[in-house]
């Protein structure tokens, strides 16, 4: 137990630092990331956004 708490324990946190290091100035794959445009914000953009079939239950959904 000594040995983990002496030298396997501290040399993870290293590693772990590190990695998270050069992922935090070199990317770390989030270049991959496709973003998609003209994305409606709010219902009233995309009135069909909301359908009452999303819902596990038939009830009324006080639609015009």
């Amino acid at each position: 137990m000594n040995l983990v708490k002496r030298l396997l324990y501290p040399a993870y946190v290293l590693w772990i630092s590190g990695y998270l290091t050069y992922n935090n100035f070199y990317g770390g794959g989030s270049n991959e990331v496709d973003e998609v445009e003209n994305v409606p914000k709010t219902v009233r953009e995309n009135p069909g956004v909301y359908r009452s079939h999303y819902t596990n239950f038939m009830r009324y959904s006080g639609g015009k």
